[in-house]
C-alpha cells in the first residue's frame, strides 16, 4: 500500500495490525508505518477523517510495546527532518521502553539506552522547540531513577558537562535538577520507591556544597558508590551562582532562553529548599529577593515567591526566623509587598499578575504563621508597624482569595497582647470592623451578571458552587473571628459602633424596600445586605459575651442599655420582604441570646416581635410563599429556643401568649393549623422545663396536651385505612389515580409542563394534600421535638416525658412502620403491576425528581423555579404533588422514630422492634430513588449511633445486616445503571440528569461507605493510615460487629464493591480501612480477603480510573499476599503476563512476604510485580490532550480554603479520544 495516501483519507483497516503481528525488528515497512500513522494524528486539515485519526492514535499506542520500539523511537527522534511532533513522538517510546521495560534488559542493553540518553541531551539545541528539550529531560531522569548509583556512577560529571555547553543546555539541566528533586521530595513517585532512599541520599550529596554537607556523610567519602559526585561545589551554589549573572544582565538584552533559565532557576533553588537545612537555604536568599523585586517578569517574580514560600516553611527555630524573616520584612522588600500594582484591581484580570498576587499574599500568610509561632522575639526582631501595615494592605485586596490568608492569620495574632496592644492595631479597631463587617455578605448568591468586581474575582477562583460555598464559608469564619477578638479588646466602642453600622444598613434598606409577591425575587441586593449586617452583629454580640467579664459592672449595665435599645428600634423595622424579616429575626434573637438572656421583659417583647413578623402567604407565587414558609418555620424555631431558655418566665405568661398566637392566627389564615400545632409544642416545652410546677401536675398538663394525637393514632378507623397498601392509597384520596392517568393520557403527553389540569386533578391533589395534614404526623412530629434531648436529664421530668410517649408508642409505632412501608411502596413500580404497561411508564416518571444544579442545568436559578411556579396547575405539578406526598409521609415518620431513639435503652428495648423495624424501613427501601435512599441511609445511621451498649445484641444485628444488604443491592444496581448510561451516548438533556444523578449517587455511595468504615475502625498496635482514632464507644461497636458474622458479612460485602466503585473517595476509604483492620480481619475472613477482596483490588489497580489510589491498593495487595503466599499466587498467577518471568516472579512473591510488616516497600513491590497490569493516569499515558484557551494553576494556598472533592464527570465509552497537541509538550 502506497505510503502516499491523503491522511484524511487513509483506510482505518491499517491501523487495526496488532503489535504481536508485527515484522521483525527494523523492517522498514513497520517504521513507515509508524511514520504515517504520525502525519495522520498531527494533520492540520480540520476536515481530516476522525475515525482515521482515532485509529492511528490506538496504533501508535500499540506501537510502544513493540519490541522495535526503541530502535524506532532513537531513530525518529535523532532524525531533525522531521518535525517537532514527531520527534516528540519517538522520545516517548524510548520514554516508555525505558519506564517499562528497563528491568527485563541485560546490563549492556540499557548501558546503550542510557548512552543513547545522554547523546540525545547533548545534540539538544535552542531551534529546538521547549516541549521537546523537556522530553529528553525527562527521559535522563527515568533513566537516572532506575540506573544513578549502580552502573551511571558518572550523571553528576556529564550533567556538569551539558552545565558548561551552552544557555540552552543549561535550561535542561536546571529542568532535570528541579523535576528531579519534586519527584523524589515533593512526590510519592512509585517507580522510585525500592531505591527512594538512594537516590534521595545521592541528591542531597551533589546538591549541597561540599562545606555545607554534614559530617555523617563526607565521612562516606571513601566508600563504594559515594564517587556520584563530582567536584567540590554542589548545584545549589551552582544555580546561585549563575541565577545572580542572569539577573545582572540588562534586562532589555535578555533572549527567551536567558528568561526561562531564570524562570527554572529559581524552581531548581525552590525545589532543593525542600530537603535542604534552613541555613544552606539563606544563602541563596539574596538572588531569589532580586528575582521577586524583577518587575518586568511576573513569571520570574512568581518563582520567587515560590522559593520564598518554602524557604519559609522551613524555619525550625528562632535563629532560622532571624536569618529568614528579617530580610523578607526589610523596608526594600516591604516596599514591594505595598506597592500599588500588586494590589490594585484592574479592569480585565491579568491572569500572570494575579497568581503572583495570590503568591505574595500565601507567602505573607506563611510569614504570619512564623510570627505567631516565635511571637517571644517579635518585639525585638521585626517591626510590628510595619508587618500590620501590609497586612492591612493585603486584607484590603478586592480578591477575596489575595485577602484570605490576611484575614486568617491576623485574626490569629490578636490573641497575643504583643500585636493586640500595639498602638498600631488599637487606632485602627474602628476601620478594621467596618472593613470586616462589608466583607460578611453572601457573595455567592449574587446574580451571574454582577458587575462586583469582588463576585467576579470569585468566579476566578472557584469553578464550581461547592467551592464558593466552602471558601467563603471560611472567609466568613476567619472575619468573624477578627469581629469577635477585635469587640474584646475595646468592647466600650466596639460594639456602640457595630450596632450603629448595621443599624444603619437595615435603615437605608427598609427606605429603599418595597416588595409585592409578584416582584420578589430571592437573594436580592438589599436582601444580601441586610444578611451581611445581621452577620456582622451576631459576630459583635459573641465577641462581647465572651469578653463581658472584662469590663467593669458599670460598663457592662451601660452597653447592655445601649443594647436594649438597638433591639427595641429594630422592632419597628418591619420589611414586605420575607427573607430580609427572616434576617432580622436572626439578628435580633443573637443579639438577645447573646447579651440580655433572662431578662424577662426583654424575652416577652422579643417574642411579641416574633410573632409579629411571620406574614401571610400568597400561594399564586411559588417563590414567595416558600420564602414566607421559611419565615415562619425560623420565627418559630426562635420561638421555641426562646422559651425552651426560660421556661419559667413564659410558664407564668402563657396566657398572653396564647393571645398573640390567637391575634396571628385571625391575620394568617392560610395555615391556621400548623401555628396552632407550633403553638402547643411551645407550651409542652415549657412544662416540661418550668420549676414552677411538681413532677404529678406537669404529668398531667402534658397528658391533656397530647391526647387529641394520641386519640388519632388509637382511631379505629385510622387503623382500618392501613390494613393494605390500597386501603392507604384511598385514604390518601389516590385510590382512582391509575383511572385518571389513563383517563387523561398521560402516557401520550411527550411534555407535562405545558398540559393544563382540568378540575379533577385539581380536585384529586388538593384532596390528597387535606388528607396528609389530617394524618397525625405533622402535631407528632412538632410535640415529639419538644421534649429535652437525652443532653438534657436533669431529673424526673424527663422520665415523665418518656413514660407518656411510650404509653403511645405500642399504637403508633405500629401505624407510623405501616405509613412508612406502604410510602417507600408507593414508588415499587411492581405495586403498580395490575395497571397496564404504559401507565407504569408513567409512574416511573412521576417517581423521577425534578431539580435544579448550578454548572448542571442549562437554566438559570430563576428561570427553574419560575418554570416551577408556572408548572403548578399542569401535569408536572400534578406529578411533584403526588411524589411529594410519599416523600413527606417518610420524612416526617423518620423523624419521628429517630426523635424516639432519644429515649435511650427504653425504646430499644421494646419486644419486637428491631424486627418490625428493619422490615418496615428497608423491605422496600430499594425502590427509593438513590436521594431519597441517601436519607434513609442517614437516618439509620443515628439509630446504631443512638443505641445503648446493653441494648446492642438484641437492636442492631437486624438493623444493621438489613440495612447494609440493601445498601449492597441499591448502589449495586445503581452503579451499573450508571455504567451503562455514561457508555452511550446522549442528548444534553439526557447529559444534565445524569450528571445529576451521578452527583447524588456519589454522596449517598460516599455516606454508605463512611458509615461501614466507622462500623470496622478497630484498634491498631498502629497509628491508622487514614483517620484518627475512633472513640471508646466506636472501638467496642466495630468489636461487637466483627464478632458478629450476621454484620460483618453485608458490611464487609459493602467495602469490598466501593473499591471498584468508580468514585476515588470511596474506593480510597475502603481500601485505608481494611489496612487499618487487616490485623482483625485477616483471622475472622482470610478466604474472603484472599478471593473477593484480592480481585477487585486488581481489578480496580488494573483501571486507569483508580491511578491516585494506587499506592493504597497496592499495600492492601501485598499485605494479602503475605497473608497467604501460595493462595494468592495461583491467583494472580491466572493474570495473562504476570508469569512471563517465572523466576522475578517468584523473587517478588518472596520479597513481599517478607517486607510484611514494611508496608511501603511492599507497596513498591506489589507495584512491580503487577506493572503490565497497572493501570495508568492520563499523565503517564502521554496522551494528547487538547490545548485548553487559557489554564488556571491552583495555588496550595487555595487548596488550603479551598479544599473540595472534584466534581463528577461523565465519560462516554462511545465518544472519539480526539486529542490536541499542546498539553503534552511539557
Amino acid at each position: 500500500m502506497s505510503t502516499q495516501t491523503s491522511a484524511g483519507q487513509w483506510p482505518t483497516a491499517q491501523w487495526t495490525q496488532t503489535a504481536s503481528s508485527a515484522s521483525a525488528p527494523g523492517a522498514p515497512a513497520e517504521f513507515a508505518r509508524i511514520l504515517e500513522a504520525l502525519r495522520v494524528v498531527h494533520d492540520p486539515n480540520p476536515t481530516a477523517d476522525n475515525s482515521a485519526r482515532r485509529d492511528a492514535t490506538q496504533y501508535l499506542d500499540r506501537a510502544k510495546r513493540l519490541p522495535t520500539a526503541f530502535s524506532h523511537g532513537m531513530s525518529i527522534a535523532s532524525d531533525r527532518t522531521q518535525s517537532a511532533e514527531l520527534r516528540h513522538y519517538g522520545l516517548s517510546m524510548l520514554e516508555f521502553t525505558i519506564t517499562y521495560s528497563w528491568d527485563s534488559y541485560p546490563q549492556e542493553v540499557t548501558e546503550v539506552l542510557q548512552e543513547n540518553v545522554v547523546r540525545l541531551a547533548q545534540d539538544v539545541n535552542d531551534r529546538d522547540p521547549s516541549f521537546v528539550r523537556n522530553k529528553v529531560g525527562q527521559l535522563w531522569i527515568e533513566a537516572t531513577k532506575r540506573s544513578w548509583g549502580i552502573q551511571w556512577m558518572s550523571m553528576d560529571e556529564q550533567l556538569q558537562q551539558l552545565w558548561q555547553s551552552s544557555v540552552c543546555h543549561q535550561a535542561l539541566v536546571l529542568y532535570i535538577l528541579e523535576t528531579l528533586t519534586d519527584e523524589l521530595f515533593s512526590k510519592d513517585e512509585p517507580f522510585t520507591g525500592p531505591r527512594a532512599h538512594e537516590l534521595k541520599s545521592l541528591l542531597w550529596e551533589i546538591t549541597l556544597p561540599w562545606n555545607q554537607l554534614s559530617e555523617r556523610i563526607r565521612s562516606r567519602a571513601n566508600e563504594p558508590g559515594f564517587h556520584a559526585r563530582h567536584g567540590t561545589d554542589g548545584w545549589m551554589s551552582r544555580v546561585d551562582a549563575k541565577l545572580k549573572g542572569y539577573l545582572q544582565t540588562d534586562r532589555n538584552l535578555r533572549n527567551e532562553l536567558g528568561h526561562t533559565c531564570i524562570v527554572r532557576s529559581l524552581g531548581a533553588l525552590r525545589a532543593a529548599m525542600s530537603f535542604t537545612p534552613p541555613a544552606c537555604a539563606t544563602s541563596c536568599l539574596d538572588s531569589i529577593l532580586a528575582g521577586l523585586a524583577d518587575s518586568l517578569s511576573t513569571d520570574i517574580q512568581i518563582a520567587a515567591a515560590d522559593a520564598l514560600i518554602i524557604i519559609s516553611r522551613r524555619i525550625h527555630n528562632d535563629d532560622d526566623f532571624v536569618r529568614i524573616i528579617r530580610p523578607l520584612l526589610s523596608d526594600q522588600v516591604s516596599v514591594f509587598f505595598r506597592h500599588p500594582s500588586l494590589w490594585a484591581s484592574i479592569d480585565e484580570i491579568d491572569h500572570p499578575k494575579y497568581t503572583l498576587s495570590k503568591k505574595v499574599a500565601e507567602l505573607l500568610g506563611e510569614l504570619g504563621r512564623q510570627v505567631e509561632l516565635h511571637m517571644a522575639i517579635l518585639d525585638r526582631e521585626v517591626d510590628i508597624p510595619h508587618l500590620l501595615d501590609v497586612y492591612f494592605h493585603g486584607m484590603s485586596h478586592p480578591s477575596l482569595a489575595v485577602a484570605i490568608p490576611f484575614v486568617h492569620h491576623l485574626s490569629r495574632l490578636l490573641y497575643f497582647p504583643t500585636v493586640s496592644a500595639h498602638p498600631k492595631l488599637q487606632s485602627s479597631i474602628a476601620p478594621l470592623l467596618t472593613f470586616c463587617g462589608g466583607r460578611l455578605v453572601r457573595y455567592e448568591w449574587f446574580p451571574e451578571s454582577s458587575e462586583d468586581v469582588t463576585y467576579r474575582f470569585l468566579c476566578e477562583d472557584c469553578d464550581t458552587v461547592a467551592e464558593q460555598h466552602l471558601f467563603l464559608g471560611n472567609y466568613r469564619r476567619y472575619s468573624t473571628e477578627m469581629i469577635e477578638n477585635l469587640v474584646g479588646l475595646v468592647p466600650r466602642d466596639a460594639v456602640p459602633h457595630v450596632l450603629q453600622l448595621t443599624e444603619s444598613v437595615i435603615a437605608e434598606a427598609h427606605r429603599a424596600e418595597s416588595t409585592q409577591p409578584s416582584e420578589y425575587a430571592k437573594n436580592s441586593v438589599l436582601a444580601l445586605s441586610v444578611e451581611g449586617a445581621v452577620t456582622f452583629v451576631q459576630a459583635m454580640a459573641k465577641g462581647y459575651q465572651r469578653h463581658r467579664n472584662s469590663v467593669s459592672s458599670e460598663q457592662q449595665a451601660n452597653l447592655d442599655r445601649v443594647i436594649e435599645q438597638w433591639v427595641d428600634i429594630m422592632s419597628f423595622v418591619n420589611y414586605d420582604n420575607p427573607d430580609m424579616r427572616k434576617s432580622l429575626a436572626d439578628a435580633v434573637v443573637s443579639v438577645c441570646a447573646e447579651t440580655l438572656q433572662g431578662k424577662p421583659e426583654v424575652s416577652i417583647r422579643l417574642l411579641q416581635h416574633l410573632v409579629d413578623l411571620m406574614m401571610k402567604s400568597d400561594n399564586d407565587y411559588i417563590e414567595y410563599a416558600e420564602a414566607v414558609k421559611a419565615l415562619k418555620g425560623a420565627c418559630m424555631g426562635h420561638i421555641r429556643t426562646l422559651m425552651k431558655s426560660s421556661p419559667d418566665v413564659f410558664f407564668a405568661n402563657l396566657d398572653l401568649c396564647k393571645r398573640l398566637f390567637d391575634q396571628k392566627l385571625s391575620v394568617i389564615s392560610d395555615d391556621p393549623r400548623a401555628l396552632s400545632e407550633d403553638f402547643v409544642a411551645c407550651c409542652l416545652s415549657v412544662i416540661q422545663r418550668t420549676s414552677l410546677l411538681g413532677v404529678d401536675e406537669k404529668k398531667s398538663r402534658l397528658a391533656a396536651l397530647i391526647q387529641p394525637v394520641k386519640e388519632q393514632w388509637e382511631n379505629l378507623e385510622f387503623l382500618e385505612s392501613l390494613s393494605s397498601f390500597q386501603s392507604f392509597c384511598n385514604m390518601m384520596g389516590l385510590g382512582r389515580l391509575v383511572e385518571y392517568l389513563r383517563a387523561r393520557r398521560f402516557d401520550q403527553t411527550p411534555d407535562w409542563s405545558t398540559a393544563l389540569l382540568d378540575q379533577e386533578g385539581k380536585d384529586l391533589i388538593s384532596s390528597a394534600r387535606e388528607q396528609f395534614y389530617n394524618l397525625p404526623l405533622s402535631a407528632t412530629k412538632k410535640y415529639i421535638s419538644a421534649f429535652p434531648e437525652r443532653a438534657d436529664r436533669p431529673n424526673r421530668s424527663f422520665d415523665v416525658s418518656v413514660d407518656l410517649w411510650l404509653e403511645l408508642a405500642p399504637a403508633m409505632l405500629q401505624n407510623i412502620f405501616l405509613l412508612v412501608s406502604y410510602a417507600q411502596a408507593f414508588t415499587n413500580l411492581t405495586y403498580w403491576g395490575g395497571a397496564p404497561q404504559e401507565t407504569v411508564a408513567v409512574f416511573h416518571k412521576i417517581f423521577a425528581e425534578r431539580f435544579w444544579q448550578k454548572g448542571i442545568s442549562s437554566e438559570s436559578r430563576e428561570d427553574f423555579y419560575s418554570k416551577v411556579s408556572r408548572s403548578k396547575q399542569t401535569y408536572e405539578g400534578f406529578a411533584s404533588t403526588i411524589r411529594g406526598l410519599s416523600r413527606d409521609i417518610r420524612d416526617v415518620s423518620y423523624h419521628i422514630i429517630y426523635k424516639m431513639s432519644g429515649f435511650g435503652e427504653r425504646f430499644y428495648g421494646m419486644p419486637g422492634l428491631p424486627g418490625a423495624l428493619s422490615e418496615a424501613l428497608y423491605t422496600h427501601s430499594t425502590s427509593l430513588s438513590c436521594h431519597h435512599f441517601g436519607v434513609l441511609l442517614n437516618m439509620s445511621s443515628g439509630l446504631i449511633g443512638n443505641c445503648p451498649r446493653n441494648q446492642w445484641e438484641q437492636f442492631l444485628p437486624a438493623i444493621i445486616s438489613s440495612l447494609f444488604t440493601q445498601v449492597n443491592t441499591k448502589l449495586t444496581a445503581e452503579w451499573a445503571v450508571n455504567g451503562e448510561r455514561s457508555a452511550r451516548n446522549a442528548s444534553d438533556t439526557e447529559l444534565a440528569d445524569e450528571m445529576r444523578d451521578e452527583s447524588v449517587l456519589r454522596q449517598v455511595s460516599w455516606n454508605a461507605v463512611a458509615l461501614a468504615c466507622s462500623l470496622l475502625e478497630l484498634p491498631r498496635e498502629t497509628a491508622p493510615i487514614s483517620n484518627p482514632p475512633a472513640e471508646p464507644h466506636m472501638r467496642e461497636l466495630s468489636e461487637f460487629v466483627v464478632t458478629t458474622p450476621v454484620m460483618l458479612q453485608p458490611v464487609l460485602a459493602l467495602v469490598k464493591n466501593a473499591i471498584g466503585m468508580r468514585d476515588i473517595r470511596c474506593c480510597k476509604n475502603a481500601v485505608r480501612t481494611l489496612i487499618d483492620s487487616f490485623r482483625h480481619l485477616k483471622i475472622l475472613k482470610r478466604a474472603f480477603l484472599c478471593d473477593d477482596v484480592l480481585k477487585v483490588a486488581i481489578t480496580s489497580l488494573h483501571d486507569d480510573y483508580f491511578a491516585d489510589v494506587q499506592r493504597d491498593l497496592a499495600i492492601l495487595i501485598s499485605m494479602i499476599i503475605a497473608l497467604d503466599d501460595p493462595v494468592t499466587r495461583a491467583l494472580i498467577l491466572t493474570i495473562e503476563g504476570i508469569d512471563d518471568d517465572r523466576a522475578r516472579v517468584n523473587d517478588l512473591f518472596q520479597q513481599i512476604v517478607n517486607s510484611s510488616r514494611d508496608p511501603r516497600r511492599g507497596r513498591d513491590l506489589t507495584l512491580e510485580l503487577l506493572r503490565s497490569v497497572r493501570g495508568r493516569s492520563l499523565q503517564e499515558q502521554g496522551r494528547i490532550r487538547e490545548m485548553p484557551t487559557r489554564t488556571r494553576t491552583r495555588t496550595a494556598m487555595e487548596d488550603q480554603y479551598m479544599r473540595v472533592d472534584e466534581a463528577p464527570t461523565i465519560q462516554r465509552g462511545g465518544s472519539p479520544n480526539l486529542e490536541g497537541v499542546g498539553d503534552l509538550f511539557q
